[in-house]
């Protein structure tokens, strides 16, 4: 594996990216079919506007005023930053979707990041783990534990996100951003923490 190919890896599966993902591709295996068009608009402009634009920008103003160092987040400080105001976006996200009752069944999907960012952040203050790892971990466990609850088969899809996981593992070793330890410990509690969640709710 190269650097440039290892870097193209780790970008394309950001835990910021993912997010998005966990939340955009049920729209397109039909978890929200009988949501009308003005609300599927609506919502997916709030999503990527609360998700991803705004706090991107919020980031970026810190960056500019020498709040954080880099825009590449190595340092535990700066992704500390992040997932704080990334967080704190989603939570007011996903605040405003169930004030505009605009589809009560995404409110738990929409929740789940900022559980696995809370995670993120309480894990870090006494052990080191991969955000990569966790979130694809989640990301893999996710789809596993939805499978469950909608008594779908998610098969072809969990097996791609497991493949991609070995990729995004292996990008983050290659790259030296973490041990052999802290990339497969953080993609387990990921995977282990949704699939845990999953039979939770199922009760």
């Amino acid at each position: 594996m190269s650097i440039k190919y290892a870097r193209l890896i780790s970008f394309l599966f950001h835990p910021i990216l993912m997010v998005l993902y966990m939340i955009i591709i049920p729209l397109y295996i039909k978890l929200y079919s009988d949501c009308s068009s003005h609300q599927f608009l609506m919502l997916y402009g709030m999503i990527i506007t609360g998700y991803l634009i705004i706090p991107s920008m919020i980031l970026y103003l810190l960056y500019k005023i020498h709040y954080i160092k880099t825009l590449h987040f190595e340092e535990k400080q700066d992704k500390m930053i992040v997932y704080l105001v990334f967080g704190l976006f989603y939570y007011a996200t996903f605040q405003l979707v169930i004030l505009l009752d605009l589809y009560p069944l995404i409110h738990i999907y929409m929740l789940i990041p900022i559980l696995i960012i809370a995670a993120y952040i309480s894990i870090s203050f006494f052990y080191e783990i991969s955000s990569h790892s966790l979130f694809m971990g989640a990301f893999t466990g996710f789809f596993i534990g939805l499978g469950y609850d909608l008594q779908q088969n998610y098969l072809i899809l969990i097996l791609l996100l497991i493949i991609i996981s070995g990729w995004v593992l292996s990008s983050q070793l290659f790259l030296k951003r973490h041990t052999f330890r802290e990339v497969y410990s953080g993609f387990f509690i990921g995977l282990c923490g949704l699939i845990l969640l999953f039979l939770l709710l199922s009760k």
